[in-house]
């Protein structure tokens, strides 16, 4: 029997550090046949150069920068995979990641659209890792609606459902993997596999501009799922809760007190949301502590916005 071809399209801008190590990882997986296509969003040190080093290996393409997004659906415009994996440049793959979710797929039925699987998180100064391996099968959008539980260097989609969704959304900044697994849940089914598939490293405390993104990505999903989400309260309760935590570690405090009040609107016997308010109100140098020490990542001291 032919095997499918699998499209593994890698977006980078500026990733030099570590864009070897992830087409690497794809170039040693087990399965056969991949294509890697990398394209380039504008980067302005040396990525060029490495893409180029692999010569016919890969298929490589370089764009004016836009946005990772852009890139994302370019690629995939370029590929002709059967199977696709967007596969971010700070992210390494497994050698038998590919092959154990192309060989789940082929025994599913045709309404399933995405497999994915655990992963890990590694910060590379003190080499921590915290082993991700939760996951939810069968229709999963009500659960998707609360919170992300795809882990994106896990997944692998087939073509058809990525192209009845219309692929990412160019204009979300952050939260663009949230957004598609919400929009591919609505036509399709999800499969988890227990199985650590790869490895996502992080590098030092996440910048102010990184979390001002966040809070916009969040931002407009809420919008963009808010009828729906106007259907289960306590779930757009807590979603108004999480802009109001992103907002007091902004030092916005005049937003998050206006996302606690709606927080508590929406779901009154929301607890916490009384808490955080009430904290805001009398002692912000104590809610941003208590805020940090919960939301810190189990890797040392990083902080990973969500």
């Amino acid at each position: 029997m032919r095997r499918p071809l699998v499209s593994v399209i890698i977006p980078n801008y500026n990733g030099e550090r570590f864009l070897r190590e992830s087409i690497n990882s794809v170039l040693r997986q087990t399965y056969t046949p991949i294509e890697v296509i990398v394209v380039d969003d504008g980067s302005t040190d040396n990525s060029k150069e490495i893409i180029t080093s692999y010569k016919k290996r890969i298929k490589s393409y370089f764009l004016p920068h836009r946005n990772a997004n852009v890139a994302r659906n370019f690629g995939f415009r370029k590929s002709s995979g059967e199977y696709v994996q967007f596969l971010d440049s700070d992210v390494v793959i497994f050698p038998e990641k590919i092959k154990v979710q192309v060989e789940r797929f082929r025994s599913l039925p045709a309404d399933y659209g995405v497999i994915y699987g655990g992963y890990s998180v590694v910060e590379r100064e003190s080499n921590r890792r915290v082993d991700v391996l939760k996951g939810y099968r069968g229709n999963i959008y009500k659960i998707l609606l609360e919170k992300d539980v795809v882990g994106n260097p896990s997944h692998l989609i087939s073509r058809t459902t990525f192209e009845r969704v219309g692929g990412y959304d160019e204009e979300m900044e952050s939260m663009q993997d949230w957004d598609l697994w919400l929009r591919i849940s609505n036509v399709s089914k999800f499969e988890f596999i227990p199985f650590l598939s790869a490895v996502y490293f992080i590098e030092g405390s996440q910048t102010s501009s990184n979390l001002l993104k966040v809070i916009n990505g969040r931002k407009k999903l809420l919008h963009k799922y808010y009828k729906e989400l106007a259907k289960f309260p306590y779930i757009l309760s807590f979603h108004l809760y999480r802009l109001g935590v992103l907002s007091i570690l902004n030092n916005d405090y005049k937003s998050a007190l206006m996302f606690f009040l709606k927080s508590i609107a929406k779901k009154p016997i929301q607890r916490i949301s009384y808490l955080s308010l009430l904290f805001s109100l009398l002692s912000r140098s104590t809610l941003k502590k208590r805020i940090l020490d919960r939301e810190t990542f189990r890797l040392g001291k990083k902080v990973i916005y969500y």
